[in-house]
């Protein structure tokens, strides 16, 4: 059977000069767009694409887009490879790409090459009819009962919401063509033709696995796939294990969510932090009754988007900063309140943490109000998207549990926000926070989870969903926040931008753009004179 990996083979000495010559391709290409923007201009499809990191410098990114040429297949269906693509593209205008006589040398020869292995592959395929069968002995039952059938529809439904996201999945994933399966607009009856089709053909093994690889943030899939195969006889669950663990699946990133831009380049970017004047905490004295809010952050890109909104406090003409015991101190005015703003450490315990934060706040400053403002990881791509804000109706502590014998029970409780400031960030009007690609930002209000772990795995993310499914997000700080809050009666809520969705991809590119977006509205929020006036001071003790 010939490989349907037609450029896994090539020679150390042409790879090495394919890298080489990229290289001097890439150089010159300005930026991300420009990486992205040549790849697409030469008729490379979206899903090669979606995955890659246009981040790396040159010799990372050259290194790597040469291994994704290697280990990409073709099809019957799809001979196409885009290595090829990208070759006869830029051999078509050598001197829009300052080519010298040695790269085209490379890249044509290697161009002749693919062509070559293509065709013979499209020869040995078409000769025989290969047998796709799976051994009747590593068969998985392909029965579904009604309540999993509806269970998968419903998944898959939510996994790929029109006939076009679907139909490219099929083709992308599984090289099958949904014209071929099913006809109609009726998304549901579609899924329903697909799912029977997959069963009487038996590739519905590959039909789940195929959309939870190309999905991984669909909670309800993973959650039907562990349903499916823990009912699956043992034979079959040890197959589908043995399967499933040979390789990392490659997560697949919706597309729309692959903001590029450059964030110096931003207009809520921080390029540096406001002037300060430092101020003795004993010369702070006359202004403690007046503060009115405290900000509390966890990282220094939560913090540097909340100072680039602060402003003087009134009558001074720099931010104050002010030293006091172990924690620093920011003040000054945001919006139309007089606020302090202030960095903890991760996490809601040990030295630096939200706890002793919060209650040190408490007692120094006494304030109406304490928002916790920064970033967070999402639950589900599909119905969310980067740099919407989740405001915290509620903290779920999820590491209070109980480990029981046949099931992990919660024990803690689960805390509500301050009404009336949960009522000002829902009825908030007019506000406007435009990301990078022109889509704005939107707020999502519901429960938030909260531990100490940092949630960077799909497994566990989709566990903590399935028990607490109300849950909308997760971060780190907000279970300290309440409980410190809680023992004075300060009133209190978290507010937190969706930097990524905790599904192993987790990385840093989307944080300013996140911190920023939720410390917009806040902002907005705080510059109504009059919202904060039902919320009182507790009694400083």
């Amino acid at each position: 059977m010939s490989n349907s990996k037609i450029f896994s083979d090539l020679e150390l000495n042409h790879t090495i000069e394919l890298e080489s010559a990229l290289q001097n391709l890439f150089i010159n290409i300005d930026g991300v767009a420009g990486r992205r923007g040549i790849l697409r201009n030469a008729g490379i499809d979206n899903h090669f694409i979606a995955n890659f990191d246009f981040n790396l410098g040159i010799n990372e990114f050259t290194t790597i887009l040469v291994s994704k040429f290697k280990d990409y297949s073709v099809s019957r269906k799809n001979p196409s490879h885009p290595l090829v693509k990208l070759l006869s593209y830029i051999l078509r205008q050598p001197q829009k790409y300052n080519l010298d006589d040695e790269d085209i040398k490379i890249f044509t020869e290697i161009l002749s090459i693919g062509r070559k292995k293509i065709e013979a592959f499209q020869t040995n395929t078409t000769e025989t009819k290969t047998d796709l069968s799976i051994p009747a002995q590593e068969k998985l039952d392909q029965k579904l009962t009604g309540q999993q059938h509806q269970k998968l529809t419903d998944a898959l439904i939510a996994a790929f919401p029109s006939r076009q996201k679907l139909a490219m999945f099929l083709s992308f994933e599984l090289d099958k063509e949904l014209d071929a399966i099913a006809m109609g607009d009726n998304l549901r009856e579609i899924v329903f033709k697909l799912i029977e089709t997959a069963k009487s053909e038996e590739w519905l093994d590959e039909l789940i696995k195929g959309a939870r690889k190309s999905n991984p943030g669909n909670q309800a899939l993973l959650l039907f796939e562990q349903e499916y195969y823990r009912d699956t006889p043992n034979d079959n669950l040890n197959i589908y294990k043995t399967n499933t663990t040979k390789t990392k699946p490659d997560l697949f990133i919706p597309p729309e969510d692959e903001l590029e831009y450059q964030v110096e380049e931003q207009p809520w970017y921080a390029s540096s932090f406001p002037e300060l004047e430092e101020t003795a905490e004993e010369e702070c004295n006359s202004i403690k009754s007046e503060i009115d809010v405290v900000l509390i952050t966890a990282t220094n890109t939560e913090l540097k988007a909340v100072a680039n909104l602060l402003q003087p406090y009134p009558e001074k003409q720099k931010i104050l900063l002010v030293y006091s015991g172990p924690e620093t101190y920011y003040i000054g005015q945001f919006g139309a309140w007089k606020t302090v703003v202030t960095k903890c450490r991760m996490g809601s315990i040990g030295e630096g943490s939200v706890i002793l934060a919060t209650e040190q706040a408490q007692r120094l400053w006494n304030p109406r109000a304490i928002i916790m403002v920064g970033i967070a990881f999402g639950k589900d791509p599909i119905k969310q998207r980067i740099a919407d804000v989740l405001v915290a109706s509620q903290i779920i502590s999820y590491e209070q549990q109980r480990a029981g014998a046949e099931k992990i029970e919660y024990r803690g409780t689960i805390p509500p926000s301050n009404t009336t400031l949960l009522n000002r960030f829902e009825n908030i009007q007019n506000w406007d926070f435009t990301c990078p690609n022109g889509r704005k930002s939107e707020i999502k209000i519901g429960p938030i989870l909260s531990g100490e772990k940092l949630v960077d795995d799909p497994v566990f993310k989709a566990k903590l969903f399935e028990q607490f499914p109300q849950a909308i997000g997760g971060e780190m700080e907000g279970a300290g926040l309440c409980a410190a809050s809680g023992r004075v009666g300060t009133a209190w809520i978290l507010v937190k931008s969706i930097c990524d969705w905790g599904d192993g991809k987790k990385h840093k590119k989307h944080q300013p753009l996140a911190a920023a977006a939720a410390a917009s509205l806040v902002h907005q929020v705080l510059s109504q004179k009059t919202v904060l006036n039902a919320v009182k001071k507790p009694l400083n003790n």
